[in-house]
This record gives structure tokens, C-alpha cells and sequence, in this order.
């Protein structure tokens, strides 16, 4: 089991932006409220609060800093929060979510793991037109 901070690091250009009741983070079970069910886990994350959005750069870096429990290896945990997704994919980044888990540790041993899952680039319409081939109505 381990209780180490959590650093979720989204692409550059995004920004976590989601009140503290839109973020969840616990598995279904009878009691629980239905907006803070996420479906697919095995466990609630061991979090003693809710994480707050960043509200100064960088906007797209999430801390999980407070651990009320452990995290025990072969348990798929998970949350959901919203994040704002720019225009165009990021060029000054990988187009991916980190997760590191003791990143704020001194010694390297501590700072246990990490992992990245890729995400698909973004789709926009640039430099999109709309014109016309008649004036008749009906």
C-alpha cells in the first residue's frame, strides 16, 4: 500500500476547471450520492478531501495532496473532473495525462511511480467558411 501525493499533469493549453461536488471520485455502493460515482473502479480514491481546481498557473496540473488511506496495487481507482480543451493540439507538450505518484518527495526513492495514458489529438475546424451558391428564398 502506498500514501503518496498524487500530481495529475494534463496536456499544455488545458486547464482543470470543475467545482469541488463535479469532482468524483468514489465507486458505486448503496449510500453513496450518484454525482460522485464513478463506474469502472474498485475503490473510492483514499482521498481525505476533494482537490480544488488550480487557479493559478499552471492551470493544467491537478495535486491530489491529501491521503486519508492507501492506494493497494491491483485496484483500478479513478476520478472524473472537467478540463477546458484548447483549439488546437499542444505543440509545446506531448498530447498526454501524467500521473505521479510522490512527485513532491525529495529522494527519488520516494517518488515511486508514473504513467502516461495518450489521448487523441483535438479536432477543430480552422479557418472554416460558409458561402453561398444563390440568393433565391424557398
Amino acid at each position: 500500500p502506498m500514501r503518496r501525493a498524487v500530481r495529475v499533469t494534463a496536456p499544455a493549453g488545458y486547464a482543470w476547471d470543475f467545482e469541488e461536488v463535479e469532482f468524483r471520485y468514489k465507486r458505486r455502493a448503496t449510500g453513496v450520492l450518484e454525482y460522485l460515482i464513478i463506474d469502472g473502479v474498485d475503490a473510492d480514491l483514499p482521498l481525505s478531501g476533494v482537490p480544488a481546481r488550480p487557479v493559478s498557473p499552471p492551470l493544467n496540473v491537478l495535486t491530489l495532496d491529501y491521503m486519508q488511506g492507501a492506494w493497494t496495487p491491483g485496484i483500478t481507482y479513478g476520478f472524473a473532473a472537467k478540463v477546458r480543451i484548447p483549439r488546437t493540439p499542444p505543440t509545446g507538450s506531448a498530447n498526454q495525462f501524467t500521473i505521479e505518484f510522490g512527485y513532491n518527495e525529495m529522494l527519488n526513492e520516494n517518488r515511486l511511480e508514473a504513467g502516461v495514458a495518450l489521448i487523441p489529438l483535438v479536432k477543430s475546424l480552422i479557418n472554416g467558411a460558409v458561402s453561398y451558391t444563390t440568393s433565391i428564398a424557398n
